[in-house]
């Protein structure tokens, strides 16, 4: 990111997840992308998306907290609610 700016990061698996977070996380904020993976760009040997923002703080952290609340909702529809067993950093 450059200086002066915050910067986010964002991971969803599996990847259709994560494209959705990241297509969230963008809409939701003005950020900038400084860098995105996906198992067809970057991160072959896995199944996520990685989407790597920056922008004023206030902006990054409205995109990742999008992010994180539909990647959420989304995994809830696969089985069970995911939980959080460490400390929120946002």
């Amino acid at each position: 990111a450059p200086i002066g700016r915050a910067c986010g990061i964002i991971v969803g698996a599996p990847a259709s997840v994560g494209v959705l977070m990241a297509d969230t996380a963008l809409k939701s904020a003005n950020v900038e992308v400084v860098a995105y993976s996906s198992p067809a760009h970057g991160t072959s040997f896995s199944n996520e998306a990685i989407l790597v923002i920056s922008g004023d703080s206030g902006a990054v952290r409205q995109a990742v907290t999008s992010a994180r609340e539909i990647g959420k909702t989304v995994l809830a529809t696969l089985g069970s609610e995911p939980k959080n067993d460490r400390p929120s950093y946002i």
